[in-house]
């Protein structure tokens, strides 16, 4: 797949097959996005992102997902589960549905309660998670597509290589 790219094949669109496969089901990037095992993809998607762009492979690629318009893959990650809570948060509650108390963090959807960490980092609480750092011009937007269109936005301004750093941030 790689000498593909390099020699700048006929079979570029073939060799960038499972790259372009999130815009036909996203089911195995919420699946394994946030495994560790993910992060080879990762920088595999590196790679291909060099060589598509004809740079070196010491050239970092922030700004070269940025121009391209591609979410690196934990981004691709934390933009599926951030839109699968938000459509799916009709059942989940808010800090404020749990008290009364008038804090900043009110409108964030409140983490489940687990006694294992094995549960604690289960795909609702990480979505949960991640939906709650998402700045609140963003929480408050309804319509589908533009919701997800301006987080991948956000997320290419951003461009976070790990899913920790964007928790972190």
């Amino acid at each position: 797949m790689l000498t593909d790219l390099k020699s700048g094949s006929p079979n570029l669109l073939a060799a960038l097959g499972p790259f372009q496969s999130h815009t036909r089901t996203n089911l195995p990037v919420i699946v394994w996005g946030g495994d560790s095992k993910s992060r080879k993809i990762f920088l595999i998607q590196k790679k291909v992102i060099r060589i598509m762009c004809k740079v070196d492979q010491h050239t970092s690629c922030r700004n070269l997902f940025r121009t391209l318009g591609i979410l690196p893959l934990p981004c691709l990650y934390i933009s599926e589960m951030i839109c699968w809570i938000k459509y799916y948060r009709g059942k989940l509650e808010y800090n404020l549905d749990l008290h009364e108390h008038d804090t900043r963090h009110k409108t964030d959807l409140h983490p489940l309660t687990c006694r294992t960490n094995l549960a604690k980092n289960n795909g609702l609480n990480m979505g949960i998670a991640l939906y709650n750092k998402l700045p609140q011009n963003l929480k408050k937007l309804d319509m589908k597509h533009i919701f997800k269109n301006k987080v991948k936005k956000f997320l290419l301004q951003n461009v976070f290589y790990s899913v920790d750093k964007y928790l972190l941030s």
